[in-house]
């Protein structure tokens, strides 16, 4: 029996298209034959689920590519500012689908006609005498989409002094004790 199945040229072993009275030859030679199906089939879900999973993978890719920044927008948090300090400059996204996505110096170039920018820190020296300074964003991947801002700078120094807990309660107070009009 085992010249016979010497005999048979090996890819017929393998691929399994051999005579009826080969396969009883195998199933008596070959002892783990059913691990080898177990195998086999094994073998076969677990490439299907790899390919599965990179369609799913490539799919989800392109999409998150589809959305991408349509127009990029100036959210200042205060109207002027200040000299010496770190002024936070806050860039925000559009994307085509119409959510909006903060945007940081890893998506934006930031530039300015003075002082410097970290990340998206705009430092002025308090030596700068003009009452404004131009902002200007682009997007790093794509330069054509732009925005140019003016902001002003505060004139007022910061030499008021602050309210006392005192004042401030006794404000809250008298509003408190004033009569409320009824509308008429």
């Amino acid at each position: 029996m085992y010249r016979q199945l010497q005999r048979v040229p090996y890819k017929l072993l393998i691929s399994g298209f051999w005579p009826k009275e080969m396969r009883k030859l195998k199933s008596a030679f070959n002892p783990y034959q059913d691990l080898n199906v177990l195998v086999q089939n094994f073998v076969k879900t677990a490439v299907v689920k790899k390919l599965l999973l990179m369609i799913l993978i490539l799919a989800s890719a392109q999409l998150v590519s589809a959305q991408k920044v349509d127009s990029i927008y100036f959210h200042l948090y205060t109207d002027s500012l200040k000299k010496g300090f770190y002024n936070y400059i806050n860039i925000d996204g559009k994307m085509t689908d119409g959510t909006w996505l903060p945007l940081d110096s890893n998506h934006i170039r930031l530039t300015c006609n003075t002082g410097y920018f970290r990340g998206n820190d705009l430092f002025l020296d308090s030596s700068y005498k003009a009452d404004f300074v131009t902002v200007r964003a682009s997007l790093r991947n794509n330069p054509s989409v732009w925005k140019e801002v003016t902001i002003y700078i505060r004139k007022r120094g910061f030499d008021e002094p602050l309210k006392t807990n005192q004042e401030i309660l006794d404000e809250y107070r008298n509003r408190a004790t004033k009569p409320k009009r009824n509308g008429n």
